[in-house]
């Protein structure tokens, strides 16, 4: 055997191990072939010397290759990743588990808010008064559960946008929302509906110190709606008198109050599919711009109830028109929003 034999034996051995830094799979696939190539040329290398620079230059093959190789691995696995979050449908169950916490958060930041600012306009210690901040929770938990929705599902659509990658929206993550959106809508309608009045009417008394007579804010639906037809059927004069108007307001009054029960609870729909264009569109976004657009956003919203609500009471505008003015809005403004397949980066 002569001497550069060994020498040849160890340079293929060199090589073997350099190809581990190839991909597993690529070393499996093309290793053998590799280094049989690899020793032939040894072999057909003519002189010490020409092994060396045949070694050299193919052992800069292999560390040119490896970054390459290794890059698109990466690459592979990323955009199988994200393709496999894309084709994943979002489930019902998985979007409630991401809307707990930051629903929660934002529904207890929101209400505890406004009852500290309830117990400060009505100069009361809470406390000292621990049963009006009680009754109280209702009517507020019915302004704050529909922002707080917002806040959660735009956050939660945000957070599903960056962990993907995807700028393409996952199959049933509208649907999903919509699922969440109704429950909560149904429950937000029995609220309005039959927990508040009550609330409202126990409220009262405690302020008055007795037994306080339903008005308009503790009637339930059913209740309303019997008032109010109750005055249009022979009671409000034809005539334009002050008492004929003011009879006017009031049966209107009742009616503004049943639309404004239905427009709190199908707010929950209309908003959370508006968080979750917004949350989706601007996942690239600072998280405290996405906080502070959400804020702004129901703050509007609810500045266009309290509008319609005025329009209607100053009999203006028919109650139904100017209570749903806000709602519809909103919605034509958020459906282009959300046929956009593609997210802003």
């Amino acid at each position: 055997m002569s001497p550069a034999a060994p020498t040849g034996r160890a340079w293929s051995r060199a090589y073997r191990l350099a190809l581990f830094l190839l991909p597993s799979h690529l070393r499996h696939k093309h290793g053998e072939a590799m280094q049989a190539l690899f020793e032939r040329e040894l072999a057909s290398a003519d002189g010490f010397s020409s092994r060396i620079a045949t070694t050299v230059v193919v052992m800069m093959d292999v560390l040119r290759r490896a970054p390459y190789e290794w890059g698109h691995v990466a690459a592979g696995t990323h955009s199988a990743a994200v393709a496999d979050a894309h084709q994943r449908p979002v489930s019902t169950s998985d979007m409630m588990r991401r809307l707990v916490l930051p629903f929660a958060v934002a529904f207890v930041a929101f209400t505890a808010m406004m009852l500290v600012n309830y117990a400060d306009q009505h100069s009361f210690a809470p406390s000292a008064h621990l049963e009006r901040l009680l009754l109280a929770v209702p009517f507020t938990a019915a302004l704050t559960i529909p922002a707080a929705l917002f806040l959660a599902v735009a956050w939660a659509s945000r957070q599903l946008r960056r962990a993907t990658g995807s700028r393409v929206m996952p199959r049933g993550l509208r649907r999903s929302v919509l699922v969440v959106a109704s429950g909560m809508a149904a429950f937000m309608l029995l609220l309005t509906s039959e927990i508040v009045p009550r609330a409202n009417l126990q409220l009262q008394s405690v302020q008055m110190g007795r037994q306080a007579r339903r008005n308009d804010r503790s009637m339930t639906i059913m209740e309303l709606q019997q008032a109010s037809a109750s005055l249009r059927v022979g009671v409000i004069p034809s005539s334009s008198t002050q008492q004929a108007r003011d009879l006017r307001v009031q049966e209107v009054g009742y009616r503004v109050e049943i639309q404004k029960k239905l427009v709190l609870a199908v707010s929950c729909l209309v908003l959370a599919l508006a968080a979750l264009a917004l949350g989706w569109h601007s996942a690239g976004a600072h998280a405290a711009v996405l906080v502070a657009a959400s804020i702004t956003l129901c703050v509007l919203f609810n500045v266009s109830v309290m509008a319609g609500e005025s329009l209607a009471e100053s009999l203006a505008v028919p109650p139904i028109y100017a209570m749903w003015a806000g709602t519809e809005l909103l919605l034509l403004m958020t459906l282009p929003a959300l046929r956009s397949k593609r997210a802003v980066a």
